[in-house]
């Protein structure tokens, strides 16, 4: 049966934040040793405070991003030093994780890196460099070669401008591309939820 939980940490000291959200998020789940986890950390030189927190978490796929705000608990936080963790009891489930980087070829470009396609993929979620990735590009292809796997996701967050977001997968941190983990055997499906409401007449910018 799956079992979830969440955990927040702030502290100027992002490590110190890290170990709090994993040990946090970890207390939810009775002492069993979650599957998939996700971090993601608010504040500068981030790529220590993701790589400790999802290792705590003992997950066997991890996955995380820089980010302007976090969620965690409950809380969200946003414009001070904080991490946030996920994990997820996933008993059935199939997690293959991946990094994706953009190559040169022919005068345009090729992403490379994604896992070939299986019959039982449910859902792709996806977190993107948003100054060395195409993800737009990337969602319109994958919706024409994965036809009916949902693509989820979001994009990093670098304070200080290209070059500045991290990724984490698997123990790595990396500064360029996209990571991902593919779902499968999670029961897992997407949704979208509109979280306001319009006011004022339509303008185009």
């Amino acid at each position: 049966m799956g079992r979830y939980g969440d955990g927040l940490g702030v502290s100027f000291d992002l490590v110190e934040a890290a170990q709090t959200a994993a040990h946090v998020a970890l207390s939810r789940l009775g002492g069993r040793t979650p599957d998939l986890a996700l971090a993601f950390v608010s504040g500068p030189d981030a790529g220590p405070a993701g790589e400790r927190a999802l290792e705590l978490t003992g997950a066997r796929a991890t996955l995380g991003c820089t980010a302007e705000g976090v969620v965690g608990g409950g809380v969200g936080v946003q414009g001070v030093s904080a991490v946030s963790v996920w994990v997820g009891i996933l008993p059935k489930a199939t997690l293959r994780t991946f990094h994706l980087e953009v190559l040169p070829a022919d005068g345009a470009a090729a992403v490379v890196g994604l896992p070939e396609r299986a019959p039982d993929d449910e859902a792709l979620l996806l977190l993107a460099d948003p100054y060395s990735f195409p993800t737009d590009g990337f969602v319109q292809q994958a919706a024409a070669a994965l036809p009916g796997l949902p693509v989820v996701g979001g994009l990093a967050h670098g304070a200080a401008g290209p070059g500045s977001s991290r990724l984490w997968v698997d123990g790595r941190t990396v500064g360029r591309g996209a990571v991902g983990v593919v779902l499968s055997g999670t029961g897992a499906q997407a949704a979208l939820s509109q979280g306001c409401r319009s006011v004022g007449p339509v303008m185009t910018i």
